[in-house]
């Protein structure tokens, strides 16, 4: 990185002159909601859920499936209660999609250690997950300001969602099912790679803050 690109990253993180990161800190004071609470709180049952599953006590896998099916209604319900009572954040935008991928990722992570998933699933989802991570914190550098998750990404989390569960059911229940889980999962995992690359495409076409200060560098 060359001295004006460190000096414009400096300014876009620092400089409260500017619209994005001025929101943003105005945004921190109004964070502490109901919804953001739920967000971040799917993170968590997920981990904890993740650790109850593998266990080799039943009763301990059985909290864990639960845990895991609170975490994935959480999803559909801290978007909407935030619409609904009016506090959307900046800060919900950038919970939400991290609170997906560790929820996610968590349970791929379970599953491939108690039902035999395949280890690439959690693999190439963690691999993509790392490598968008990336590209946001270069877009919140260019902008000044958290994008909020598009459709796309929305979708393959649901479709991830819904493969786990056909997976899971076909381990108890129909081990013909299990099938029909991963190929759903398949599915999800190319939506996720699709929306990164919504979110790359988005990157490329917004210009980068420009500062005079930096010519003649």
């Amino acid at each position: 990185m060359c001295r004006s690109q460190r000096r414009r990253l400096i300014i876009v993180l620092t400089d409260t002159r500017r619209p994005g990161i001025a929101d943003l800190k105005i945004d921190l004071k109004k964070s502490l909601n109901i919804p953001n609470a739920i967000t971040a709180s799917r993170a968590v049952l997920a981990i904890i859920a993740a650790f109850l599953f593998v266990s080799d006590n039943q009763f301990r896998f059985y909290w864990g499936m639960a845990l895991f099916v609170c975490a994935g209604l959480s999803d559909l319900v801290d978007g909407w209660l935030a619409r609904k009572l009016g506090q959307v954040t900046d800060l919900g935008k950038v919970l939400d999609p991290v609170a997906d991928k560790i929820a996610i990722f968590a349970l791929f992570v379970a599953f491939s250690v108690k039902l035999g998933l395949p280890l690439w699933v959690p693999a190439l989802y963690g691999l993509k997950e790392l490598t968008q991570l990336i590209v946001g914190a270069v877009l919140f550098a260019r902008v000044g300001r958290p994008l909020q998750a598009n459709l796309w990404g929305k979708t393959a989390s649901l479709v991830l969602y819904g493969g786990a569960l056909l997976f899971l059911l076909g381990a108890l229940f129909w081990d013909s099912l299990k099938v029909v889980g991963l190929v759903v999962l398949v599915i999800g995992l190319a939506l996720s790679v699709f929306a990164g690359l919504v979110y790359y495409r988005q990157l490329k076409n917004i210009p980068p803050l420009t500062d005079s200060g930096t010519k003649g560098d």
